[in-house]
């Protein structure tokens, strides 16, 4: 996606996010806020959370491949949204839109 996509859809400054939160704007006024992911792996980190004031992550409904779903991600650092393939155990954000 574009370099500056995600600099318009996070909440500014640091009331939620971590100290660095870089290029956020909220000019679209859809207020990205932090949430973390649930880990799942049993042997690495098992039903803890991680990530909760640096980066949110958004499933997408679409399947990558069986058992396998695109996320798209955001965090402190950078100014863009990636998107890569997660396994579906995991725990991401959900994000409601009224159309």
């Amino acid at each position: 996606m574009g370099t500056d996509i995600a600099r318009k859809l996070k909440e500014a400054g640091t009331t939620h996010w971590a100290q660095q939160n870089t290029g956020a704007t909220n000019l679209s006024n859809f207020t990205a806020l932090p949430g973390g992911w649930y880990c799942h792996a049993p042997v690495y980190c098992a039903g803890i959370f991680l990530e909760l004031t640096l980066s949110v992550f958004y499933r997408k409904s679409m399947e990558f491949t069986s058992g396998v779903g695109w996320t798209r991600w955001m965090d402190n650092e950078f100014g863009q949204i990636e998107r890569y393939p997660a396994i579906k155990p995991a725990g991401w954000s959900a994000c409601c839109i009224k159309n």
